[in-house]
Parts: structure tokens; sequence; C-alpha cells
């Protein structure tokens, strides 16, 4: 772990946890208030004042920003600049967990419950004024995924340049039996910013040919491993049977091919 810096200022009692390696200070819950203003006070933080988490997990507390942790986010002078509009000025601007992180943390402005199979418009507090030519995107995040079910649901999430309103996340909760609970302040998405093209549409009568032509859904098969020429063949051969023939014993043919192997 690099060293982390943040600036108090009195009022963004979340943003210790940019701080903190949550995972091993599990006694700091980010879902408890009352423990963010703790923590400040823990180390005499006061409004102005940067508290540094150290690699070594030594903490120190300066009037300046500490030196060690600017070299860790030293800008790029080629980075663009991206005007935004914190709507809740109590949350911390979007930022990059780790230097080359395509995905900037969105948190969530109110504390919520998704219920199994539901989905939930969540605010973020935030608006962005995006250059032309860029759009955001707003991905899942890969931990909620795996340990919740949750994604946002119309991964991912379009935010057009010429959009000036708060960007809200459809979070989605896909586990079928456990509710999903969340708090204001957690990071619930990811932001990535990315050069786009608009180009114009020329209408013509055909396209130039490709090797892949048409092909479309499943066209390329399945297994990564190699299989004899035409076999995927049989297998479409058995899948038309099995769907389209109801009979007794129809199913047959499909199981004989797969018993075969012949499902390239």
């Amino acid at each position: 772990m690099t060293d982390r810096a943040v600036q108090y200022n009195g009022r963004n009692h979340a943003a210790v946890f940019d701080a903190f390696d949550t995972e091993a200070h599990g006694s700091l819950s980010r879902d408890d208030v009352a423990m963010r203003q703790i923590v400040w006070d823990m180390f005499g933080v006061t409004p102005g004042q940067w508290l540094t988490r150290h690699a070594d997990a030594t903490v120190t507390v300066n009037d300046e920003e500490p030196q060690e942790a600017r070299v860790n986010a030293t800008p790029n002078p080629e980075r663009p600049t991206i005007r935004i509009r914190m709507i809740d000025g109590d949350l911390p601007v979007p930022k990059f967990a780790h230097v080359g992180d395509a995905g900037a943390d969105l948190v969530t402005r109110e504390g919520g419950k998704i219920l199994p199979g539901q989905r939930l418009s969540v605010p973020t507090g935030v608006a962005i004024e995006l250059p032309i030519g860029t759009a955001a995107f707003v991905h899942p995040r890969s931990g909620l995924a795996l340990r919740d079910g949750i994604t946002v649901l119309n991964s991912p999430g379009t935010i057009d340049s010429a959009y000036r309103g708060e960007i809200c996340v459809i979070l989605h909760n896909t586990d079928a039996f456990k509710p999903f609970r969340f708090s204001r302040g957690d990071r619930i998405a990811q932001l990535v910013v990315q050069q786009v093209l608009s180009p114009e549409f020329e209408v013509v009568e055909g396209l130039s040919d490709t090797a892949r032509g048409a092909g479309g859904f499943g066209s390329t098969g399945v297994s990564g491993v190699a299989t004899r020429p035409g076999s995927g063949q049989a297998f479409r051969a058995a899948m038309s049977t099995v769907t389209t023939d109801a009979r007794p014993g129809a199913g047959q043919t499909f199981a004989a091919a797969a018993a075969r192997g012949e499902s390239g």
C-alpha cells in the first residue's frame, strides 16, 4: 500500500476512509457517522490539517500536504480537466484509487435498500461538464458484484457531454435471496471517461465483405479448445431437432451428439 493523505475541512467525515485501508482496519465502520468523527478526533486532526497513513501503517498529522504523499499523486500534465459540480458538498470528489486506474469512484448521497431482483436509481451528488468529443460511462464495482450480486443495470450507463444533471446510478440486485443495504457515502460504481466519435451515417446499398460476415450470437462457439472440423454443425443440427420437435425421444439426437463431444 502507498501513502494516503486526506485533508480535513471540518465536514468531510467520510474522507477519512481515503487515508485508511478499511479492510485492514475493520473497526472503522463506514456506516457509522459518529465513528468517522471519532477517527479525526483520535488523531487530533483539526480543519485544514492533513491526515496521512503511510505504507508502514504509521499515521501522521501535518499542517501542509505531505511531500511523500504528493509524490504518489504527481499530476500528469497531459491529463484533461473536467469541471464538476458537487451537489452535496459533504461527499468526496470522485477520485481514482490508484495511479493508472481507469475508473473514478462514485459514492451515494443517500442510504437505502434494494430487495432481491429489484432495481433502484441511486443519486451520487455529482454533476459534470464533459468536453465535446468525450463521454463518461458508469461501470459496476467488481467487489459489489462478487460479494453482493450488485451491478449497474444499464451497464455501462452513458453520460453525454451535453448532460448537466446529477449522475444517478441504476443499481440492480441480482441476488435471489439477500437484500442489499447501503449507506450514504458508500462507493457504488466507477466513472470512466473516454474519447468518443460522433460520425455521420451514410446509407449505402452494400457493405464490404469480411471473413466473419454476418456471424453473430454464438457464431464462434463456446469452447476454447479446438474441435474437429464440422463438429459445430452437428451441434446446431441437434439443437434444431430439440427445439422444433416435441415428439417423445426427439431430444435423443441432441444427447447423442453431446455424448460424442460434438459441441464446438
